[in-house]
């Protein structure tokens, strides 16, 4: 009886909540935004986003990512020397 009385309990809350969301915006916004939107499309303007993301800024890399790169290339130039030094020993 407990547990039947706790999963009423928490199926009213989970329906109160998704109730009091579906109410915070009103169909005619909705509706208004739809139109506004049609309305830009018929007059052939640009549309930009409300949220402008910075995607072209340079990236720095912090100390870890520097080291990270740094061991990556000498580990690339040690591999490449030894292949140099094992073909030009067995090369000749």
């Amino acid at each position: 009886m407990k547990r039947f009385i706790l999963d009423a309990f928490l199926i009213l809350i989970v329906v109160s909540i998704g109730s009091t969301l579906n109410q915070q915006q009103p169909e005619s916004t909705i509706q208004q935004r739809i139109e506004a939107f049609n309305q830009q499309i018929e007059k052939q303007e640009v549309i930009e986003p409300p949220v402008h993301r910075a995607s072209m800024y340079q990236i720095q890399e912090n100390t870890a990512g520097q080291l990270g790169a740094n061991i990556s290339e000498m580990v690339i130039r040690v591999v490449e020397d030894s292949v140099r030094m094992i073909a030009s020993a067995f090369g000749q």
